[in-house]
C-alpha cells in the first residue's frame, strides 16, 4: 500500500535508538506538520532552565524539566516567526534533559527544522521527543505547498557536501517509506555519497518504497558482502526489499538472491515475490518450494496460494510444520499449469 507522505517508524526508531539510550516513538511527520503552528530552519542560540512542569505519567502527574530554547529564525515555512525566537521544550520524563546535557536535537549552534505551537501565549516544541529535524540551508521555494517545503528542506540535506554523514542518516531515515517525488529525488542522491553507509541507507529507504534505483547497490551487498560491513546495514537493505519490492522488473534480481547462502537473504527475496503481482513469479516461488529454509518454504507456499485463489492452501505455520506435502503437491501442480515458459 503506497503512501503520499508518511514514515517508516521501525526505521527511524531504530536509527534513534541507536543515537540514544532508549527507544523512543515512531516519528509522525505528517502529524507534526498538522500540528504545528510555526515550523522554522534556524540556528539554536542558547538553552536556558526553565523550570519544571507537570506531565502525565502511569503513577499520576509528574514533575519534568523544562528548557528555554532560543533560535535565530533563517526560514519559516510555516506560518510566521520574527529573526530571533523562544520556545518552551517540555521533556518526556523527569530524566530526560537538562540545560548540561540537552536532547541531541537540541545541540547549541546546530541548524536544525523546529515544529512549534502556540500555547498560552508562548511557543513550544510539538514533540517531546522529535523537537527538531534536520533541515538544508538552501532557500525553500514558499509557493509550494506546506508539506512539500518541510520535504524538500529534509531532502536538501542528503546531497550537500556540508553537512556530516549522521545528518545524511537522519534525513534518510525521516523521509524512509514517504513516497512523494520530493523525497525519494532526496534520497536518490544518496546514493552517489562517498559513504559507504549513506548509500546503503539510501539504497534501503528506496526499495522500501519499491523505487529500484536501489537494486543494484543492494543485489551487489547482498551477493558478495565486503568483510567488516555493519550488520544494520545488510538487515536494512532486507527490510526494504522483503517490504517495499513489488516491481516485476525486480523478479530476475529477487531470484538470483533466492540463490544465495543465508537464509535471511533468501527470506527478503521471498517475501518481496510472494507479493508481486505477475505470473512472473510463479517459477521462482515454485523453486523455493524445495529450499532448506522452513520461513522461505511457507512463504513460497502463501504466495503460490495466493497467486492459485486458494485460500486452503495458504497454512499456518504449525499446519504446514505437520503436513508439508498437502500444501506443496497441489501448489506444484497448479503452478506448473500456469507458469510462464522459459
Amino acid at each position: 500500500m503506497k503512501k503520499t507522505i508518511g514514515i517508516c517508524a521501525v526505521a527511524l526508531v531504530a536509527w534513534l535508538s541507536s543515537v540514544e539510550a532508549k527507544p523512543v516513538p515512531a516519528l509522525d511527520l505528517v502529524g507534526m506538520i498538522n500540528a504545528a503552528d510555526v515550523i522554522v530552519l534556524a540556528t539554536i542560540e542558547r538553552i536556558d532552565d526553565g523550570g519544571n512542569a507537570l506531565a502525565a505519567a502511569p503513577n499520576g502527574p509528574t514533575a519534568v524539566p523544562v528548557l528555554l530554547v532560543e533560535m535565530s529564525v533563517a526560514q519559516v515555512l510555516k506560518g510566521s516567526a520574527p529573526s530571533n525566537i523562544r520556545a518552551r521544550f517540555v521533556a518526556a520524563d523527569s530524566a530526560e534533559a537538562s540545560v548540561a546535557s540537552p536532547p541531541r536535537t537540541l545541540r547549541i549552534g546546530a541548524y536544525r527544522m523546529a515544529f512549534l505551537v502556540e500555547t498560552g501565549g508562548q511557543l513550544e516544541f510539538v514533540s517531546a521527543y522529535y523537537p527538531t529535524i534536520v533541515g538544508t540551508a538552501e532557500a525553500i521555494d514558499q509557493t509550494l505547498p506546506i508539506s512539500d517545503r518541510v520535504l524538500t528542506a529534509v531532502a536538501g540535506v542528503v546531497g550537500s557536501d556540508a553537512v556530516e554523514s549522521t545528518e545524511k542518516y537522519e534525513a534518510i531515515h525521516t523521509l524512509w517509506g514517504i513516497e512523494a517525488p520530493s523525497a525519494l529525488a532526496g534520497v536518490r542522491r544518496g546514493l552517489d555519497d562517498a559513504d559507504r553507509s549513506v548509500r546503503l541507507t539510501a539504497a534501503a529507504a528506496l526499495l522500501s518504497s519499491n523505487d529500484l534505483s536501489g537494486w543494484p547497490a543492494a543485489e551487489a551487498i547482498l551477493q558478495n558482502a565486503p568483510s567488516g560491513i555493519e550488520e544494520e546495514l545488510v538487515h536494512n537493505l532486507r527490510v526494504g526489499i522483503s517490504q517495499g519490492v513489488r516491481e516485476p522488473a525486480a523478479i530476475p534480481g529477487l531470484s538470483r538472491l533466492l540463490t544465495q547462502s543465508d537464509p535471511a537473504t533468501r527470506r527478503a527475496a521471498i517475501a518481496a515475490l510472494a507479493g508481486i503481482d505477475s505470473r512472473a513469479a510463479i517459477r521462482p516461488l515454485m523453486r523455493a518450494l524445495d529450499d532448506t529454509d522452513f520461513e522461505v518454504r511457507l512463504s513460497a507456499v502463501r504466495g503460490l496460494a495466493d497467486r492459485a485463489g486458494q485460500p486452503s492452501l495458504k497454512p499456518s505455520e504449525e499446519r504446514f510444520r505437520l503436513n508439508e506435502p498437502s500444501f506443496t503437491l497441489p501448489l506444484r501442480e497448479w503452478g506448473q499449469a500456469n507458469v510462464v515458459p522459459e
